[in-house]
Order: C-alpha cells, then structure tokens, then sequence
C-alpha cells in the first residue's frame, strides 16, 4: 500500500504538488506501521484470506515500498 501512494505521489508531483505530498505523507505512515520485529513463532500476513498471497518473508515488500 506504501509503494501505491507513493507512486500516486510521483504521478500528480507535477500537477498538484499539495496532493503529492499529501500521498507520500500517507505512504509514509503505512510504511512506518510496518512490523520490522515480528515474532518468528507467528505466522506471516501479507494478504487477507493469507491463502491467497502465502509469504516467509516481509523483506521484499518493504524494499518495493521504500522504492
């Protein structure tokens, strides 16, 4: 969800300035709820049901979003 707003922080930087930095605020404060200190004894949630997108791991994600 970080990497969605700040891509549509990207795309109206140049029309809309105000919005822009209104979606990277937002995509910030997803980022930064991110659980870097999971419990290794808890299973994993990326997706809702987690069927349907089953990870190990949150590293990934947390690259794209920082990118």
């Amino acid at each position: 969800m970080a990497a969605v707003f700040a891509l549509a922080a990207q795309r109206t930087a140049d029309s809309d300035p105000e919005q822009a930095q209104d979606w990277l605020d937002k995509a910030a404060a997803v980022y930064d709820l991110a659980d870097t200190d999971p419990d290794p004894d808890e299973p994993l949630f990326t997706a809702f049901p987690s069927s349907f997108y089953p990870e190990d791991a949150w590293q990934d994600d947390m690259e794209f979003a920082g990118a």
